[in-house]
């Protein structure tokens, strides 16, 4: 699956861009279309796959829906 491919804000998608990100990683694909429509979730997976994007790019398009609707937003990440 391609990052275009996810119902992404705009301005998520061209970080996504900047940042080279063209195909998810499984993990990615599997976990992103879930956490961006707001269920929450919790991934255990290799190092290098992935997880921290799903969380970074969870987070920000959240913030980005929040703030065009003239809302606030936060986000707790923990890592243990």
């Amino acid at each position: 699956m391609l990052f275009s491919e996810l119902p992404l804000h705009e301005q998520v998608l061209e970080g996504t861009k900047a940042a080279h990100f063209e195909a998810c990683m499984p993990v990615q694909e599997k976990v992103l279309p879930v956490s961006i429509e707001g269920s929450d979730v919790m991934v255990q997976s290799k190092t290098g796959s992935g997880k921290t994007a799903v969380y970074v790019i969870t987070f920000l398009e959240k913030y980005l829906r929040m703030r065009d609707q003239g809302k606030s937003s936060a986000c707790l990440i923990q890592i243990s």
